[in-house]
């Protein structure tokens, strides 16, 4: 996989990869992603929230399967969980990433791109409900991995970009300010950056005090629907 990744920066173009180093890096972002805290707490918040919907009068459910969300919900359960899904899932997710097209940003603008302890980031184009529209089977889905201050690849939906040319050069800020966005509002506990200029973190935690609070259940208790 390393040798994948360097294969990437070097040539700083996703047409020059070969089919094994395309594999490598597919294998490397999957890894980066399933490996995170991020992705262990979502085994927990998932596990809470099916929990109090399955205790409902309304769910007929048994008793092995309450005892095993419940054991899902701890810190211990869900990190051996997580080892399991990422020696398990991870060719899988990697497929998946392969489906899709990839977009070098090269970053001309002197102000780096930034990267966090959960460097795997989404976004949509097109407007959905509150977190939907960021899977993979989306039209108009983003997938934003920075690889280093200077290149991002993007992940995208192959039919609505599927004109887009496979290299972008970012010369203008707002893509740039845009990944970094993301990156602090995914991030769990720290974002990264070859410089000591935090001002937009700071901005985005003044501006919204719940990025503040890592400990936040993302999963709502009530229905939505």
């Amino acid at each position: 996989m390393s040798h994948s990744y360097r294969a990437l920066l070097g040539s700083e173009d996703v047409d020059r990869l070969s089919k094994e180093d395309r594999i490598g890096v597919a294998v490397l972002i999957a890894t980066q992603h399933m490996r995170t805290r991020d992705f262990r707490d979502i085994i927990k918040e998932a596990s809470e929230y099916t929990l109090k919907h399955a205790r409902s009068p309304d769910v007929v459910t048994d008793a092995e399967a309450l005892e095993r969300l419940k054991t899902f919900a701890k810190e211990e359960p869900a990190k051996r969980l997580q080892f399991t899904l990422v020696a398990r899932s991870i060719s899988e997710f990697a497929a998946l990433l392969l489906e899709m097209k990839w977009i070098l940003l090269i970053n001309e603008t002197g102000s780096p791109f930034w990267c966090s302890d959960n460097p795997f980031t989404y976004s949509n184009v097109f407007c959905y409900d509150e977190y939907d529209g960021l899977g993979f089977e989306r039209l108009g889905s983003q997938t934003h991995f920075p690889l280093n201050p200077r290149l991002s690849l993007e992940i995208v939906d192959p039919v609505t970009y599927v004109g887009y040319p496979n290299h972008v050069i970012a010369d203008g800020l707002e893509n740039v300010v845009f990944n970094n966005h993301l990156q602090v509002k995914n991030s769990r506990r720290h974002i990264f950056s070859p410089t000591d200029d935090f001002t937009l973190a700071e901005r985005m935690m003044q501006k919204n005090r719940g990025l503040r609070n890592i400990d936040e259940n993302r999963f709502k208790t009530e229905n939505s629907i």
